[in-house]
């Protein structure tokens, strides 16, 4: 494939830099060495000292060269959208060439039957994409892809180059041409500001919710709008809650089991929405990692969730403000109750298990 094509010829450029680099340093040791041996301390210290800062000089060029790979990763495969119809034309910003030479074979690509016109070009750069995710007033506006596990995207970007920062992606269970029960995707956040998923904090904010409570995400058939239903950080380890943690990744939840998570979730949100659930809705799940719950020598591992149902026919996109209300006394981890002295009050909660 093409981006695989396009890793090949990062990694020879990068081999082909550091060996050239790397000759300077053993000419260095070879002949520069000797040169000064024995003359005197001082001179002796000075080659120490070039060796030194070209070595930082050489460290440095990867730190730059890492950069512009996730900065660039970043502007690969970059769509326009026109309010809630998703893409209307499809570019990959700084990959020209790359496109104009795919599109020729695009008539050659099985395309999924029913698939919208509009994914057609970024889908016969990686069929991994399975749809687009849109939330107004912020800076997540981006395709969404799905792996054969939860790892891939984890790490690897549109084209398949590692960067770290990844790419968004939906849990690889899920279904997305008919919605599972709660469609989950994610995205990294809390290691920079300019992460795909860093603008989800946003959702902390009741007032910002009020004004924003309409997400946008689309399948490769059909454009969907979702209400934003509940906005929690839930722990990912047991022992920092009395030995239970909620898994709310859950693509299925089963009709018997449904209150019991919509409790976990109603216990754990920052304020109430006004907005209903039940268990013929379809959910979508957007998670997130968060340091929310750090506390000095104790990083609790935790994620930021924001709950949406699939809007339902003739229902009004807006939000009554006079349902909106601060919780809190929502829930947080026992460490967190701990490290305030404070007394769990959800400590004899029933647990939830799928």
């Amino acid at each position: 494939m093409a981006f695989m094509h396009r890793y090949i010829n990062i990694l020879k450029k990068t081999l082909k830099d550091f060996i050239g680099k790397l000759a300077l340093v053993v000419s260095l040791l070879i002949f520069g060495f000797p040169a000064f041996i024995g003359k005197s301390k001082q001179k002796l210290s000075a080659v120490f000292c070039v060796l030194l800062a070209f070595t930082i000089f050489v460290c440095s060029g990867f730190t730059v060269n890492n950069y512009y790979l996730v900065k660039d990763s970043r502007e690969t495969a970059q769509t326009t959208q026109t309010g809630t119809s998703g893409i209307e034309t499809t570019t990959a910003a700084g990959k020209p060439d790359l496109i104009s030479q795919l599109l020729p074979n695009n008539s050659k690509r099985a395309y999924p039957e029913g698939m919208l016109e509009k994914y057609k070009t970024v889908y016969a750069l990686n069929p991994d994409v399975v749809g687009w995710l849109k939330l107004p007033n912020t800076s997540i506006d981006t395709l969404v892809m799905q792996g054969n596990d939860n790892y891939h995207y984890l790490y690897n970007n549109f084209y398949g180059d590692y960067t770290g920062a990844g790419n968004i992606f939906l849990d690889y269970r899920d279904k997305f041409n008919g919605l599972s029960q709660n469609t989950i995707i994610y995205g990294h956040s809390a290691a920079a500001k300019d992460q795909e998923f860093c603008d989800l904090n946003k959702y902390k904010s009741p007032d910002f919710f009020i004004k924003n409570p309409i997400i946008q995400f689309g399948t490769l058939f059909t454009d969907y709008e979702w209400k934003v239903f509940a906005v929690f950080i839930s722990s990912t380890v047991s022992s920092d809650d009395n030995g239970y943690f909620f898994y709310y990744i859950v693509p299925e939840i089963g009709r018997s089991k449904f209150q019991g998570y919509l409790n976990q979730v109603n216990q754990r949100s920052f304020y109430s929405t006004g907005v209903d659930v039940g268990y013929t809705d379809k959910i979508l799940t957007l998670s997130t990692c968060t340091h929310d719950n750090d506390f000095s020598g104790h990083a609790v591992n935790s994620r930021l969730v924001v709950m949406a149902r699939l809007l339902r026919k003739g229902e009004s996109k807006e939000i009554d403000a006079a349902n909106v209300k601060n919780r809190p006394d929502f829930r947080r981890p026992q460490v967190w109750y701990n490290h305030f002295g404070l007394k769990n009050p959800y400590i004899n909660s029933e647990r939830w298990y799928n």
